[in-house]
């Protein structure tokens, strides 16, 4: 037997995306569903319900049900404690959910799977209904009651119209039959990974919900700068010597004439591959940074990331001035991760720039609200470890393992470790060079890194070189290393490869696995208690498993975090707001009164969730306090207690 219910509310407006309640809809098991006007007393009902389901085990159903209980809260805050409860007990039920972790295990393609998701199409319920079901649900239409209930606010349910009491009864029921009929298609079972979706979609919702706040000054003086910025980046296109009119006076292009320029620039070993499937050359950024000397172009690559964030970030920075931005955040993609947009939180521009003395970007605009500071607390290096325990898992050894356990006594960290065998020294060697903060051991370090984390999702030497070229390193390390640069890349594989044995016995699994599924795709089952994916290729494959370990933590680590947030008052964390989630990050706002408790409760959380998950490698996280969002924050601390970073 499942339960249901459904809310219906005043429209979402800027601001409030939790709106005011108008109705309440139960449904319990095959019995006609009851509905509650806000001004009834549906709270007595809500609480029989909730105490049925606690004590008989029976889960509460609804499409993005985590929506309808932030509604309850805001109308009745006392129900939290209850609705924390069923989630604790593994009694909330969302179709949305299980239907987007069936699709990712089925391997749908991305235009009908998670990404088309993000913006609920293919997962909305009048969708899913016509998938599973067969059956179109009545009244979505863009004038359908549905949107239209703040107009009987103050109306009893006896006197609305025929059509508005039959959407809002229907509800709870189409979303049980959907329920049932997807879990009948996986054998009756729960997809893997339901438990810990449906958690991260309330806990999202919630941070969502709260929202996140931007400084006015630095929103004005990045726009001032950005606006400045694209101009003098078409003069410096305009005036370039080898410029042949391509860029319009009205800031378009000449596709032809932009052609001809690539063409004359691009050096020749890179025109044969840089060709679309028409027979055109490409015009995208891999190609244009590929012209290393066409001034023009790389100024409009420079203008291109400017405008992204003029056109893209700064209006809803702006917006954030004057009411909380409620970015959209989607729970479980692909790999499991979780994803953002509107703006996309979890992968903001990172680069700043100067102004007036002040560096300035667009993390550096979001701000914690008054008597509030933001806490970052990330695990370090978390993919490496991931990939460690796995290995560990799957062949029980890892140098990598080992590498990580010797670091917790004061033994050199992997990146370091790899420089050293670049540079042919010894571990004391490089230790001392570190310690000494040597400008060529930190560069050859940096290499080190871009390789130990690059190499182990399968990249092949060319794609290992064009992304250190995007990213600014130097291979060559300014010719020490030879000037070949396919030589040097495979020459830094073979030594990783030497360092880590596990690595190329990882990517022989990785072979082994798509073998057996007969083909260049397979369907695998992440480690732990990740979710199931199908229809995945090499790279995607060799990614996965570390990526989906790191997710697992991150998401289960989030829910626990916001639990002792909003409902364990005997926490530190009490009164703190998650925001924000970069990945293998949470960001929160903290009341500044008790910053460095909340903060190191945060990080202690983040740690033991990930330790309990992979209790074979020593897991690292740190938070760090600052009052705007700055990537470069450190922990800082003053007798002990952790204080706010300043710039």
């Amino acid at each position: 037997m499942l339960h249901a219910l459904d809310c219906e509310t005043w429209p979402i407006r800027p601001g409030q995306v939790s709106p005011r309640l108008v109705s309440v809809a139960f449904q319990t098991g095959q019995s006609q569903p009851a509905i509650f006007h806000r001004s009834d007393d549906w709270q007595s009902h809500f609480r029989s319900v909730i105490s049925c389901a606690l004590r008989d085990g029976t889960p509460l159903v609804n499409q993005n049900i985590a929506f309808d209980f932030r509604v309850l809260i805001n109308e009745e805050p006392s129900l939290a404690p209850l609705i924390w409860q069923l989630y604790d007990s593994d009694l909330v039920c969302d179709p949305m959910i299980t239907a987007i972790l069936l699709s990712i295990a089925h391997g749908e393609p991305q235009a009908n799977g998670t990404r088309k998701a993000m913006h609920l199409g293919g997962f909305a319920l009048a969708d899913l209904a016509k998938r599973h079901l067969g059956e179109t649900i009545e009244g979505k239409g863009p004038d359908a009651w549905r949107t239209r209930y703040h107009e009987l606010d103050s109306v009893p349910i006896k006197d609305w119209p025929a059509a508005a009491r039959e959407y809002a009864i229907e509800d709870p029921g189409w979303a049980l039959r959907v329920f049932q009929a997807l879990r009948n298609s996986n054998g009756g079972a729960r997809p893997r990974g339901e438990t810990r979706g449906v958690r991260t979609s309330w806990a999202l919702g919630l941070a969502e919900s709260w929202g996140v706040r931007t400084d006015p000054e630095y929103v004005e003086a990045l726009k001032t700068h950005l606006t400045a910025h694209v101009a003098e980046c078409y003069d410096r296109i305009r005036q370039a010597p080898d410029f042949n009119g391509w860029l319009r006076s009205n800031g378009s292009r000449d596709m032809v004439l932009m052609r001809e320029r690539i063409e004359a620039a691009l050096p020749e070993h890179e025109r044969a591959e840089r060709i679309t499937p028409t027979g055109k050359r490409t015009t995208d950024r891999d190609t244009l940074e590929a012209c290393v000397d066409a001034e023009d172009l790389a100024a409009w690559v420079d203008q291109g990331e400017a405008k992204t964030e003029l056109t893209t970030f700064v209006p809803r920075l702006e917006e954030g001035t004057a009411l909380p931005i409620h970015a959209r955040w989607w729970p479980i993609v692909e790999s499991e991760r979780l994803s953002c947009r509107n703006p996309n939180l979890t992968n903001l521009p990172r680069r700043s720039m100067l102004i007036g003395g002040v560096r300035v970007g667009v993390r550096s605009c979001y701000v914690p609200r008054p008597g509030f500071v933001f806490s970052a607390a990330d695990f370090g290096t978390a993919e490496l470890r991931a990939f460690a325990q796995i290995c560990l898992w799957w062949f029980g050894h890892s140098a990598m393992a080992q590498a990580f356990k010797d670091q917790t006594k004061g033994g050199l960290d992997l990146h370091s470790k790899l420089a050293a065998r670049i540079l042919g020294i010894s571990d004391n060697d490089a230790k001392t060079l570190k310690a000494k903060g040597d400008e060529d051991f930190d560069r050859t370090r940096h290499v080190a890194k871009q390789t130990n984390f690059g190499r182990l999702g399968g990249m092949g030497n060319e794609r290992f070189i064009l992304t250190c070229r995007k990213d600014g390193v130097d291979l060559t390390l300014g010719g020490r290393l030879g000037n070949n640069l396919e030589e040097i890349a495979e020459a830094l594989k073979l030594k990783q490869f030497a360092l880590f044995p596990e690595i190329p016995e990882y990517f022989a699994r990785i072979n082994s696995i798509l073998r057996e599924s007969g083909g260049d795709n397979a369907t695998i089952t992440s480690a732990g208690t990740g979710l199931v994916r199908g229809n995945v290729g090499y790279c995607d494959t060799c990614n996965h498993f570390f990526q989906n370990l790191v997710a697992q933590w991150t998401k289960d680590a989030l829910y626990v975090i916001a639990r002792e947030c909003y409902n364990v008052p005997s926490s530190p964390l009490y009164g703190s707001r998650p925001i924000i989630v970069p990945h293998d990050e949470t960001i929160l706002e903290v009341p500044e009164y008790k910053a460095g408790a909340a903060a190191d409760r945060q990080a202690e959380i983040m740690r033991l969730v990930a330790s309990a998950s992979a209790p074979d490698v020593p897991i690292e996280c740190e938070a760090a306090l600052m009052r705007r969002w700055d990537k470069r924050a450190k922990p800082v601390r003053v007798n002990g207690i952790l204080v706010p970073w300043e710039a």
